[in-house]
């Protein structure tokens, strides 16, 4: 529905917090789902491990021509 009602143009991400928290190991626990869709189809510098504290580093820098610094990715607690 928002590619439709934007012609395809809108930015769209899809982010959560955690993996599940009733994982059976601590790897699914840290687990997130991030999803994107950009107009522009420029994905190169998104990675299989990217976490969210990078997310929207990568989009700004890209996107909008920002110079944020890309972090360490990794869990809050490990």
């Amino acid at each position: 529905h928002i590619k439709k009602a934007t012609q395809g143009k809108a930015i769209i991400m899809l982010l959560s917090d955690h993996g599940y928290r009733y994982a059976s190991n601590a790897e699914n626990y840290y687990s997130n789902l991030a999803a994107i869709y950009r107009p522009d189809g420029v994905y190169g510098s998104y990675y299989d491990s990217i976490s969210n504290v990078n997310q929207f580093r990568v989009l700004f820098n890209q996107y909008f021509h920002q110079n944020f610094e890309i972090l360490p990715d990794r869990a809050a607690d490990k």
